[in-house]
């Protein structure tokens, strides 16, 4: 049986067409990679009042969070800007109690989530637009705890 606090990575990724002429690939790509701590008590009955869930600050790889350029081709062979994107990380914790089947029994269940979202601002000066590009979570399951007698 494990103890204590629960530690793993959460990494989520996308790729993007810059077409930008001086990258050496047509595709911008981005990956990014949160660790996460799940501060459970001693036997992993409960999490910790203070801290809870924590995640530490993600690892930006490939073409970081940008902004990086945007190009399109048009006629003539001519490559033309028409924007910029960027991308930025939200995280959210969900948390259920799951019921054991004997009905005698509880523990939670804690779901860590990093979502990807990347923000594309067009060079005619046009609205951003923004979308959820990817999303990874891990569902981690305390130990279960007997359920207090009911009078």
């Amino acid at each position: 049986m494990d103890y204590g606090p629960q530690q793993f990575e959460l990494t989520v990724r996308d790729s993007f067409a810059a077409n930008n002429p001086a990258d050496e690939s047509d595709d911008a790509a981005v990956e990014v990679v949160t660790p996460v701590t799940i501060c459970w008590n001693l036997h992993r009955t409960a999490l910790e009042k203070d801290q809870g869930v924590v995640f530490s600050a993600p690892r930006w790889l490939g073409s970081g969070k940008g902004p990086i350029q945007v190009f399109e081709e048009k006629l003539g062979g001519n490559m033309a800007k028409t924007g910029s994107a960027s991308w930025e990380q939200t995280t959210e914790v969900l948390q259920k109690v799951e019921m054991h089947g004997n009905g005698k029994k509880y523990r939670l269940l804690v779901t860590p989530q990093v979502r990807l979202l990347r923000t594309f601002v067009p060079a005619t000066g046009g609205s951003p637009r923004t979308e959820e590009v990817a999303k990874a979570a891990a569902t981690a399951r305390g130990t279960w705890v007997d359920l207090p007698e009911t009078a």
